[in-house]
């Protein structure tokens, strides 16, 4: 009510130009504060609902679990470890190996951390951490919700031209189906863990399975001991792509 008396007033007294600068100065600033205050909101109403899409959101059949691999082929030799927990909302791939091409050979030693949105990429040689976020998790965390973990895994590998051959395997200790696809062949186990895969002369072969169990929490908070850099929308840059 001050306020409104006191612009009363200015406009009586007929204000000058530097009064008009000012009132404009002033309504610029709330117009910016008051976007500011909108774009907030609307980044926490966003964070809200990414919370409700992650509640009891189950991206694998099982809620813990970790497989060892062996690596080699032409192209790559070496070991992986890849776990979750969670019900894969958590994950963690580490790779020590040796890509070669053409001549040319890499070595690779890499730990990579994905805790629902946010990947985490390590270098272990370089000693650097990146921070990358996807932007179209929530999009997916919000159409698998209450949809059952293991038909998305069967409607995965169907969406990769995998088909079952009929034919099973023990690797590790642990039975698999063998899928044939336009690239190369694999074998999973019913509850969606690859034991095998075969791709463009390269095969990784489980040589461990643990069930229930995620590995070691370290694993998944490793990055906390870098100095980690932000990287690219990995969202948006998969969109782009997907517009080109």
């Amino acid at each position: 009510m001050k306020f409104i008396l006191l612009v009363g007033v200015v406009i009586l007294a007929g204000p000058c130009s530097s009064d008009k600068t000012a009132n404009n100065e002033n309504a610029d600033e709330a117009t910016i504060a008051n976007t500011d205050t909108k774009a907030e909101k609307k980044k926490a109403a966003k964070k809200e609902k990414a919370k409700d899409n992650f509640s009891g959101l189950k991206l694998h059949p099982l809620k813990a679990a970790c497989v060892d691999y062996s690596m080699s082929g032409k192209l790559a030799n070496g070991t992986s470890t890849k776990c979750h927990r969670k019900y894969a909302q958590e994950q963690v791939d580490i790779q020590h190996t040796k890509v070669g091409f053409g001549g040319f050979t890499q070595e690779q030693n890499t730990h990579n951390i994905i805790i629902k949105d946010i990947i985490y990429s390590i270098d272990l040689d370089k000693g650097t951490a990146k921070r990358t976020t996807n932007s179209n998790y929530d999009e997916l965390a919000a159409s698998m919700k209450g949809k059952n973990a293991k038909d998305t895994s069967e409607a995965f590998l169907a969406a990769l031209d995998y088909t079952p051959t009929g034919e099973t395997k023990t690797i590790a200790g642990h039975k698999c189906n063998v899928y044939s696809g336009p690239i190369g062949n694999g074998c999973f186990m019913p509850n969606g863990l690859m034991l095998e895969q075969s791709v463009m002369g390269t095969t990784i072969l489980a040589t461990k399975v643990t069930l229930n169990n995620g590995g070691d929490n370290s694993n998944y908070t490793l990055y906390k001991k870098y100095d980690v850099t932000e990287g690219p929308d990995v969202g948006a840059i998969l969109d782009m792509m997907g517009k080109q």
